[in-house]
């Protein structure tokens, strides 16, 4: 009787052994992908520790890891978009865009918040701490394996579009 009580003693000692180094890998491993690497970015930079505008077209792009070439050309558009035609209007935080990796836990709320999975692009008119007025822009996506000239364009236009919209919605609010 004493021998089959020490083998279960030792048995529920090597489980719990077992458990408790298992979930210590697991916290650990948790803590390093939250702190030591960047998930989200902002463009331009600043507004990654600078306080939004109260009012902002935000164009959020959402993608894996290791984006696709599709996502990169979208990116680097955007960017050259924001960099050229509307300088102005990103140094001044009118148009913020926003990269999100969603193959991160932590980014769920905000893929669940535009209603996307994987690989969208959206635009949303961010107002006194909210995004609203979201729109999905998965044309672009598209036109741009098929003609990435003509999504350069439409890119162009739904970022004036938006930029409208932004600036009625503000003027309605603030007469």
């Amino acid at each position: 009787m004493k021998k089959r009580n020490k083998s279960a003693t030792m048995i529920c000692s090597m489980i719990l052994i077992t458990l408790s180094l298992f979930v210590a890998n697991c916290s650990q491993n948790s803590s390093k992908q939250s702190t030591s690497y960047k998930t989200q970015t902002y463009y331009p930079e600043k507004w990654e520790t600078d306080n939004f505008p109260d009012y902002h077209l935000e164009i959020v792009q959402f993608h894996h890891e290791d984006k696709c070439d599709t996502c990169t050309f979208l990116q680097n558009s955007i960017i050259e978009l924001l960099n050229t035609t509307y300088a102005q209007e990103a140094e001044e935080g009118i148009i913020i865009y926003h990269s999100i990796m969603t193959n991160y836990a932590e980014n769920t709320p905000i893929k669940q918040e535009f209603s996307v999975m994987e690989e969208d692009l959206c635009s949303s008119i961010y107002i006194k701490g909210k995004h609203q007025h979201i729109e999905i822009w998965r044309d672009l996506f598209l036109a741009a394996d098929e003609d990435p000239v003509y999504a350069k364009e439409l890119l162009q236009q739904k970022i004036e579009k938006r930029i409208e919209e932004a600036r009625k919605i503000e003027n309605r609010e603030n007469p």
